[in-house]
């Protein structure tokens, strides 16, 4: 199933939004870091969203639920 998701990183905020059937924007999750220090990718079925923590160091797996 395609989510057509779109990953956005502001400052020490990573957004994720998707399109819905008539095409409009939706803000779905925000996720708040503690450093500007972050790296990522989502996977390509966008399963999951993968960061690297500068930080702490850490490397952090997150599932996408709907």
């Amino acid at each position: 199933m395609e989510k057509s998701l779109l990953v956005n990183k502001y400052y020490t905020f990573v957004n994720l939004m998707r399109l819905d059937n008539d095409g409009k924007l939706l803000g779905k999750f925000t996720i708040e870091f503690s450093t500007y220090g972050i790296f990522g990718t989502i996977s390509h079925n966008g399963d999951y969203l993968v960061t690297w923590n500068y930080k702490t160091k850490e490397i952090e797996v997150r599932k996408y639920n709907d």
